[in-house]
């Protein structure tokens, strides 16, 4: 059993972890791109568009995942996550999702939000279900 979870061992590899693993997958997408690549430069112009996209999508991930934690600590399901576990967690999910998201065929630009909504909604449930399972119970 780990020590008693606090704000702090709770939240820091949730934030953290989870902007470590969102900037991860914005660097297999700068990685990956072939698009203008002859030009100078244009790849780190390319890996801090990413990375900006991707900081956003994780400011999003880490309020549905702490509103989440907070849920099944409240239902006295699971406790809040700590320590390694919380960082594994924190990291992997993000970092599947930017990876799911660089090789899952598009299609056309007008069905990008189906298309997010499609590869998202999977990994944050994978998220759910991996934080349900993994977490230490109360």
């Amino acid at each position: 059993m780990s020590p008693r979870p606090t704000f702090g061992r709770w939240f820091a590899p949730l934030y953290l972890g989870t902007h470590l693993g969102a900037w991860g997958g914005a660097a297999v997408h700068a990685l990956t791109d072939a698009r203008l690549a002859w030009l100078p430069y244009v790849g780190v112009l390319k890996w801090a568009l990413y990375l900006v996209g991707f900081t956003l999508l994780a400011l999003v991930w880490v309020a549905l995942v702490a509103a989440y934690d907070v849920l099944l600590l409240k239902l006295r399901v699971r406790t809040l996550p700590t320590g390694l576990r919380a960082w594994g967690l924190a990291t992997s999910a993000p970092l599947v999702g930017g990876v799911v998201l660089r090789f899952w065929p598009t299609g056309v630009a007008a069905a990008f939000w189906p298309w997010l909504a499609v590869t998202l909604v999977p990994t944050l449930a994978l998220a759910f279900a991996a934080r349900l399972l993994l977490g230490e119970r109360p």
